[in-house]
């Protein structure tokens, strides 16, 4: 099970919608926290949910915790990292600060990449594809996407070709 922030999800269909229909369907679950996605506009949203994602109604209780803004992080984004937390599931972010504290606090975060070589391995999409959608992720978000991160998923993924052959 995966839990997404907005963000990232809005990365994700830009690059390639396919993805989150693939993620669906052969990785697990995909969710946003319902205040997450209110904060996307109709049509992304919309569009989102189309694609496969599910709206996950959080708990009064975790609404509150991620109430108090004690962390660099939007209240959408510690919504994320509590029902990551609390529900065991995977964040999938693409945010630097989330991950980092994912991170420090033992929950399991992945990002676009990740999913993508997941895809791969099981395969669900081709190298070519994977290295197409890793360079549409840099371009739309190279803040996160920096080219050493791509460059290195690239090699991973080259190696994994070259392991099956």
């Amino acid at each position: 099970m995966f839990v997404a922030d907005a963000g990232s999800l809005l990365d994700i269909v830009e690059a390639d919608p396919s993805i989150i229909q693939l993620v669906a369907a052969h990785l697990g679950d995909l969710r946003i926290p319902a205040p997450a996605l209110l904060k996307i506009d109709n049509a992304k949203a919309y569009e989102i949910q189309r694609l496969g994602v599910s709206v996950h109604e959080c708990k009064t209780e975790d609404l509150l915790e991620a109430a108090p803004n004690n962390l660099s992080l939007s209240f959408e984004e510690r919504l994320c990292l509590i029902t990551a937390r609390d529900e065991k599931w995977t964040l999938v972010t693409h945010d630097l600060v989330l991950k980092r504290i994912c991170d420090s606090d033992g929950v399991r975060s992945v990002c676009a990449l990740d999913l993508l070589f997941q895809l791969l391995k099981g395969a669900h999409i081709s190298q070519v594809t994977a290295n197409h959608i890793a360079s549409n992720l840099r371009q739309i978000n190279p803040k996160f996407m920096t080219q050493e991160r791509v460059d290195s998923y690239i090699i991973a993924i080259t190696k994994l070709g070259n392991s099956k052959k």
